[in-house]
């Protein structure tokens, strides 16, 4: 033992758990997109979360998120920055996965995105991600 000691707050025990020992693994909500790392963000000047790809099909192209994208001259266009998830801030990538978590598979929140210097506003139904 090294001494070393983890708190896991007992909401997150309570959904866990039953999964676990019904299902054998964990069913986590998700907005299946991939993201940048937090110093995108920043620099953009944004706190939040840089959706770097959508993934085709998904409930959340359908709802209008969009990754970053590529001109025909090569040049990069910023996608969609997640700001907040039904009101709640989310600032980083650790913010947005935490706050996801308080949800389940089929719900539908509203995902406030930074897009061309103003915000827009998704309802986008949460899927099941790996």
């Amino acid at each position: 033992s090294a001494g070393i000691g983890f708190a896991i707050p007992v909401d997150t025990v309570g959904r866990i758990v039953p999964q676990l020992i019904r299902l054998g693994h964990t069913v986590r909500p998700g907005l299946a997109v991939e993201v940048l790392a937090d110093m995108y963000s920043r620099q953009v000047g944004v706190d939040g979360v840089v959706v770097a790809r959508v993934q085709k099909g998904s409930d959340a192209e359908k709802a209008g998120l969009r990754g970053i994208s590529v001109t025909s001259d090569g040049e990069r266009i910023l996608g969609d920055v997640i700001v907040a998830i039904d009101g709640k801030p989310v600032g980083n990538f650790d913010e947005l996965v935490n706050t996801l978590e308080k949800y389940r598979v089929g719900d539908t929140v509203v995902v406030r995105c930074f897009r061309n210097k103003g915000y827009v506003d998704l309802r986008i139904r949460l899927q099941r991600v790996e």
